[in-house]
């Protein structure tokens, strides 16, 4: 989902279209009715309505791409931009070539009330298969015997899905990904990972997993220390499917920055909800990947509202969910359980352990 808008087109971009004065160049995969211009679904998705002077644009809470506005040459891009960063909680529009910004709240309503592992996993379960009618028809899912993949598939089981499973990697070049895919690697390292085809395809992507469901080490770290908790001392004597991952030196050196500036963290945000409010923002300007050509990305994970149900646990059990990803597990459970036995015994380490048997599945 890249595009330029500058008085100049971007010759890093396959297509150039001037649009009144200005020029919008893009990769493939847009659609053009009347004066908007719109790629993906809703869900994860961007239209641009051109009104001579007016640029109006209209995207997802959650956006999946980072935004850049330059002042001196009046570009915004989402590709690898220079100049000022738009965060997510800025909405935009464009008139008479200035930027204009409004803010929005990105959080929402943010619930005081504690719920059980039971109720959480009903929540997710029931978000997630919300989301599947924006899948079309033969989507495709590259499995992984990781926890999100996995989780994504027991929705995929469950709803009895056309879906085709992949267990191999698979990547088309074409004119933009030949030129601009090394760069992306460089800036986001989803984009190693990522799969492409030059026809239309859309590719469910357990992407955002790790964040918005409470798994990630800075998250976590931030809000261990706002609790008083040792990750690195509890990680001494747990186990579980996280363990080997949050081990690792850099990820010990997170827990332990955070943890030791634990009095200012509490100081900075007084409150259980400005702590919640923090984090959703974190997560909010992570981005990782976005549709890439012709290869539209089914991301339901990128979700605010996923993060504020999983912090709706209570202590003991967030922290079996970290350590071990018991809300996914639990997922996987209720929609399939057969899905459970794919799982790798530790996130990111010989992933394809168990993948023999998916044809079981």
């Amino acid at each position: 989902m890249f595009f330029t808008i500058s008085p100049l087109a971007d010759t890093r971009l396959p297509t150039q279209d001037k649009l009144h004065s200005l020029w919008f160049s893009h990769d493939a995969g847009w659609h053009n009715e009347d004066n908007t211009w719109s790629k993906g679904y809703i869900g994860n998705h961007l239209s641009i309505t051109w009104n001579e002077d007016l640029i109006i644009f209209d995207h997802d809470l959650a956006r999946c791409f980072p935004l850049w506005w330059n002042k001196d040459t009046k570009t915004l891009t989402n590709f690898l931009g220079t100049g000022e960063r738009i965060w997510a909680d800025q909405k935009i529009q464009i008139s008479n070539g200035e930027l204009i910004t409004t803010s929005v709240d990105i959080v929402g309503t943010i619930s005081n009330k504690t719920l059980t592992l039971h109720h959480a996993v009903d929540a997710i379960s029931n978000n997630l298969l919300q989301k599947t009618h924006t899948l079309k028809q033969s989507s495709k899912l590259f499995v992984t015997g990781g926890i999100d993949t996995l989780t994504l598939l027991a929705v995929i089981k469950h709803t009895n899905l056309s879906c085709d499973i992949i267990d191999y990697e698979h990547f088309e070049y074409d004119m933009f990904t030949n030129q601009n895919i090394a760069n992306l690697k460089k800036q986001y390292w989803a984009y190693k990972q990522i799969h492409h085809w030059r026809e239309s395809t859309m590719l469910i992507s357990g992407a955002y997993g790790d964040e918005f469901l409470f798994r990630g080490p800075h998250n976590i770290a931030l809000w261990a220390a706002w609790h008083d908790i040792d990750i690195v001392r509890l990680l001494k004597t747990s186990r579980g499917y996280h363990k080997g991952y949050f081990c690792k030196p850099e990820n010990k050196i997170i827990f332990k920055q955070y943890f030791n500036k634990r009095s200012e963290i509490q100081s900075i945000y007084p409150s259980f909800e400005n702590l919640i409010h923090k984090i959703i923002d974190i997560n909010a300007n992570d981005f990782q990947h976005c549709h890439l050509g012709n290869t539209i990305t089914w991301t339901p994970f990128k979700d605010p509202e996923l993060t504020k149900i999983v912090l709706q646990l209570n202590q003991q059990d967030l922290l079996d969910h970290i350590l071990d990803a018991t809300v996914n597990r639990q997922i996987i459970y209720k929609l399939y359980p057969n899905i459970l036995k794919l799982l790798s015994t530790t996130k990111n380490q010989d992933s394809r352990q168990y993948l023999h048997m998916l044809h079981d599945i």
